[in-house]
């Protein structure tokens, strides 16, 4: 596993994702405009699109990729969307007078941290079976977007369910 671009890439990445999960930050629609969450989900096609490419350059330079990489691969992504929901169930939502806001815990970072390290441990175990080195690194991108997608949908979940209950308990 060698330090170059890609790799200093996704670790300022992972970093600036890893500082906005534990901001306080609002849920939602704010008078008019499209909303935080919405821009979140920008943000994987994003993270996706640029991981992709990293991805096809390394490809190209890396053309003995196996189907025994393949699936160490697909078994951490596979890890990656468990470790997902289960991160979007420790954000903490609450309500306050400008509307729902969230917020990260200890919990939601130490996971973002295992899936990220799982993520590394199968870039070793291509790596140590012959396979191309760096194929960790190479699609962490795609996994950090990945995460995002889904961590979002089930956190957009929660919100939905919240709301509903409110809305229930006005009328009541």
């Amino acid at each position: 596993m060698s330090v170059n671009l890609n790799t200093i890439i996704w670790i300022v990445i992972l970093v600036w994702l890893l500082s906005r999960q534990i901001r306080k930050r609002p849920i939602g629609r704010r008078s008019g405009s499209s909303g935080k969450s919405t821009r979140r989900l920008r943000l994987a096609p994003i993270l996706i699109g640029l991981g992709l490419i990293q991805f096809l350059y390394y490809l190209d330079h890396n053309r003995h990729f196996s189907g025994f990489a393949i699936t160490i691969l697909l078994l951490s992504f596979i890890v990656c969307g468990l470790l997902s929901v289960i991160r979007a169930h420790t954000v903490h939502i609450w309500r306050e007078s400008e509307g729902l806001m969230r917020q990260g815990t200890w919990i939601t970072i130490s996971l973002w941290l295992v899936g990220t390290a799982l993520h590394l441990v199968a870039e070793l175990i291509i790596d140590h079976n012959g396979g191309p080195a760096g194929a960790g690194s190479a699609t962490m991108l795609i996994y950090l977007g990945f995460a995002v997608f889904i961590q979002t949908v089930f956190l957009k979940r929660r919100v939905r369910q919240i709301v509903t209950k409110e809305r229930r308990a006005a009328y009541a």
